[in-house]
């Protein structure tokens, strides 16, 4: 998605650099991006690719901060944000966070390609964090 009225060229070259493989580079440009006070739903597409750069980089805290800024339920990949926002909760073994973003992703998003992942995930967090009973059930239903 490629946001309107806006500076396309510079984030079709982040998108490029992205494609590329080349994370780090693609994140200076998308953080240069967001200093320019781009518009809400260019601000989430932008905040949505800068956290995959940091995730590809496994640099959790920042996916975090950036996957966070992207959640919005009139974001169009609003389950993607979610679903890789709790994975990077995961990451960072922080559980209870990632129960809560998994939960959030399966009671918001129901027809999300994600679900069934988010489901899995969810048991797995409940029982590394010591809640076996309600990872039973997740697995269970």
């Amino acid at each position: 998605m490629i946001p309107r009225g806006f500076t396309e060229t510079t984030f079709v070259k982040a998108l490029t650099l992205v494609d590329q493989g080349n994370y780090r580079q693609a994140a200076r440009s998308l953080e240069d991006l967001l200093k320019t006070q781009p518009t809400h739903p260019e601000k989430q597409a932008f905040h949505h690719v800068l956290a995959y750069c940091y995730k590809k980089g496994e640099k959790w805290s920042k996916a975090i901060e950036h996957y966070t800024y992207a959640v919005s339920s009139t974001y169009p990949l609003a389950d993607y944000v979610i679903y890789h926002l709790a994975k990077s909760y995961g990451q960072m073994k922080d559980n209870q966070n990632a129960i809560i973003w998994y939960q959030r992703l399966i009671d918001e998003h129901p027809q999300s390609f994600h679900f069934a992942d988010a489901k899995y995930e969810l048991g797995k967090a409940h029982y590394h964090a010591g809640y076996h009973a309600e990872a039973l059930k997740v697995f269970l239903l």
